[in-house]
């Protein structure tokens, strides 16, 4: 396994790996190089969503995907849809955020595989937490630690967000008075692995 680090701050290319036939050395690996880098690329793979399923239970355990209807058979994969038609009042996943923190207890990971992607636009941004937290006084991490934050999926899952939105989006959600539930979690989250 091959690891070209991306930036100074996150992101590494990994080479040298095909997700269908990963062993448990190669996948512990993989594990640690994203929990050190953040964020991995790994091109030159296509899976099919039985071997995305199968790549991420290696990774570690996995979280049902609410609100969105899976593809069929695959209930950990949806797809992420976003036609040129469509306004950008509603862009799935368009607004900083972070995967399902509205859940109790938030996967890991996510992967996102890049099938049907446009010359120009569509870009998908990450941001890392560790240079945030790291560009915080003492005083501000101190006072932060202590914080938590309440998570909600109201604002893209609701029945009353989705009635605005309706036909505006490809995806196929299912809304839910459940997405109005909160979640409280620590504003710091520490990461198991890493620290």
């Amino acid at each position: 396994m091959n690891v070209e680090h991306l930036t100074g701050v996150l992101g590494a290319r990994i080479s040298g790996l095909d997700l269908t036939t990963l062993n448990e050395q190669q996948a512990a690996s993989l594990r640690a190089a994203i929990c050190q880098h953040q964020v991995v690329v790994i091109p030159g793979q296509a899976l099919s969503p039985a071997q995305q399923t199968a790549f991420s239970h290696q990774l570690g355990p996995f979280s049902p995907v609410p609100f969105v209807e899976p593809l069929a058979g695959f209930p950990e994969v949806i797809s992420v849809v976003k036609e040129a038609f469509e306004p950008d009042a509603f862009n799935f996943g368009g607004v900083w955020h972070s995967d399902f923190s509205f859940l109790e207890s938030p996967p890991a990971f996510t992967i996102l595989q890049a099938i049907d992607v446009p010359t120009v636009g569509g870009d998908t941004v990450w941001a890392s937490m560790t240079a945030a937290w790291e560009a915080l006084t003492p005083d501000q991490q101190e006072r932060f630690t202590e914080m938590t934050a309440v998570h909600s999926a109201s604002a893209s899952y609701s029945p009353a967000q989705q009635a605005l939105h309706s036909g505006l989006s490809s995806m196929d959600i299912r809304t839910s008075t459940d997405a109005e539930d909160t979640q409280e979690h620590p504003l710091v989250c520490v990461h198991p692995e890493t620290g």
